[in-house]
C-alpha cells in the first residue's frame, strides 16, 4: 500500500492537484462549510489552506 499510495503522490505533484484525505464525515462538514461560504468545494479548501 504505501508504494502504491508514494507513486500516486508523485503522479499528483506532476500533475499540481492538491489530494485532501479525510473520512466521509469530514467530507461532508467541509462540503456544508463551502455551501454555506457561497464556495465550490475546491475553492473553499484552497481559501483555507492559503489563510494559514
Amino acid at each position: 500500500m504505501r508504494k502504491w499510495l508514494k507513486r500516486k503522490v508523485a503522479e499528483l505533484k506532476k500533475s499540481g492537484r492538491i489530494v485532501v484525505v479525510c473520512t466521509e464525515d469530514e467530507m461532508n462538514q467541509i462540503k456544508e462549510l463551502a455551501k454555506s461560504s457561497d464556495k465550490t468545494t475546491s475553492r473553499f479548501i484552497v481559501d483555507t489552506i492559503l489563510k494559514k
